[in-house]
């Protein structure tokens, strides 16, 4: 087939209405609430020290069209240990996973 070619653009303008009611959604701090308030996260965390605390990452996104909050949290000083949490915007219900990096073995 070859490379595509752009063959027009299109531009589309209205309003949009919506109708119904809105669901509520969790705001970022409760959806980081949620994932502080779960024992097994709690300790986890604390057993590094604050220090070897690398890199937290949040976001709001799409995971299968389902919309959450993810959030990503990074520790350790010779072994990378990364906890996900993904959060229900709507319920603010966490599931978190946890793995261990290792220099023969990434998460």
């Amino acid at each position: 087939m070859g490379d595509a070619t752009r063959l027009w653009d299109i531009l589309v303008a209205g309003d949009i209405h919506i109708v119904g009611q809105t669901l509520k959604m969790v705001s970022k701090d409760e959806a980081v609430d949620a994932v502080l308030a779960d024992p097994t996260f709690a300790k986890w965390l604390a057993e590094q020290p604050k220090s070897t605390w690398s890199d937290i990452n949040l976001y709001f996104d799409f995971l299968y069209s389902n919309p959450v909050w993810w959030l990503d949290v990074y520790r350790g000083e010779t072994d990378r240990n990364t906890a996900r949490a993904f959060i229900d915007p709507f319920t603010g219900k966490a599931g978190i996973t946890y793995c261990v990096s290792t220099k023969t073995a990434q998460c």
